[in-house]
C-alpha cells in the first residue's frame, strides 16, 4: 500500500515544478518580445538603407549593362552567367532597366542540330521573341547554324527581322539560303559557310546578297564557285576567303576591283 505522506509530497513537488515553469515561461516570452523588437528595429534599419548603385540615374546603370556584355557585334551568350538574363536576377529594378535596355538584346545566336529537342526549341523561341521584342529598333548581330532542310518556326522568327542584321554568322545549307536571303539594308558584314547536298545540280544558282548596299566585309569559311553569283564583290572592302587552286582567285580578285584590303588563303 502506498505510504499517503510519500504521495502528498510528491503532489506538492509538482505544483512547485509547475509554478517554477510557469515563471519561467513568463521571464523567457518577456525575453522573445524584446528579441522580436530588436529584430523588427535592426530589419527596418536595414530596410531604410539605400545601396549607393541604386542610387545611379538608369541612363547610368543601363550603361554599365551594356559594358557586362562582350562588345558589339560579339554576341552575348543567350543564357547563363555572361548574358543579359543574368543583370535581369539582381532585383526589381535592375530587371526592369535591363528590359527596357535595347541594346542588350540585339545579339542572337540560333544553333539548330539534327535531332534537337522540341521541347529545348520550344523554350528558345520564347526567349529569341522576347529577346527581338526588346531589342525594339536596333540592328542586330546574329549567328544562324542549322541543317534542318526545313525552315522551323525559330528560323522563320529570327528571319522576320532579316531588315534589321547588320552583322551576320551564317552557317547552313545550299536549300536553305531561298528562305533566308532577301533584302538587307543594313547588313555590314558577313562570315559564311555554305555546303551543298549531294547529290545536288550542278547548274543550281542561289538567291544573292546583291540586295545588301552596306555590305562591305565578307569572310567565306570554305569557298565554292557558286559564291560567284552571290556576292556583290565590287563594293566589298575587305574579303577573308578560304581558296582551294589558283582559277578561283583570280576570278574573285577580277570581280573584287574596288577593295581595299584582302586576305585569301590558297591551298596549293
Amino acid at each position: 500500500m502506498a505510504d499517503p505522506r510519500a504521495a502528498r509530497e510528491r503532489r506538492t513537488a509538482d505544483r512547485e515544478r509547475i509554478a517554477d515553469l510557469a515563471a519561467r515561461i513568463i521571464d523567457l516570452e518577456a525575453e522573445k518580445h524584446l528579441l522580436e523588437a530588436e529584430q523588427e528595429t535592426l530589419q527596418e534599419r536595414l530596410d531604410a538603407y539605400t545601396y549607393p548603385v541604386l542610387t545611379l540615374p538608369p541612363e547610368v546603370v543601363s550603361e554599365m549593362f551594356v559594358h557586362f556584355l562582350p562588345v558589339y557585334p560579339k554576341r552575348a551568350p543567350q543564357k547563363g552567367l555572361l548574358s543579359p538574363i543574368t543583370l535581369c536576377q539582381i532585383c526589381r529594378l535592375w530587371r526592369e532597366i535591363a528590359f527596357s535596355t535595347p541594346s542588350l538584346w540585339r545579339t542572337v545566336t540560333i544553333f539548330l542540330r539534327p535531332g534537337g529537342s522540341v521541347q529545348n526549341y520550344d523554350v528558345d523561341h520564347a526567349h529569341i521573341e522576347a529577346s527581338l521584342q526588346r531589342s525594339g529598333s536596333c540592328p542586330l548581330s546574329v549567328q544562324l547554324e542549322y541543317t534542318q532542310s526545313d525552315t522551323s518556326s525559330l528560323i522563320q522568327l529570327i528571319i522576320a527581322h532579316r531588315t534589321r542584321w547588320e552583322h551576320l554568322k551564317l552557317f547552313v545549307s545550299a536549300r536553305n539560303l531561298p528562305a533566308i536571303i532577301g533584302p538587307f539594308p543594313l547588313l555590314r558584314t558577313l562570315t559564311t559557310s555554305v555546303w551543298i547536298p549531294r547529290p545536288h545540280d550542278e547548274t543550281y544558282r542561289p538567291p544573292t546578297f546583291h540586295t545588301a548596299p552596306l555590305l562591305r566585309r565578307v569572310a567565306i569559311d570554305h569557298y565554292k564557285d557558286i559564291f560567284l553569283s552571290m556576292f556583290p564583290w565590287a563594293q566589298l572592302t575587305v574579303l577573308v576567303i578560304k581558296i582551294i587552286g589558283i582559277n578561283p582567285c583570280i576570278r574573285v580578285l577580277t570581280l573584287a576591283l574596288s577593295k581595299v584590303g584582302d586576305r585569301m588563303l590558297a591551298d596549293s
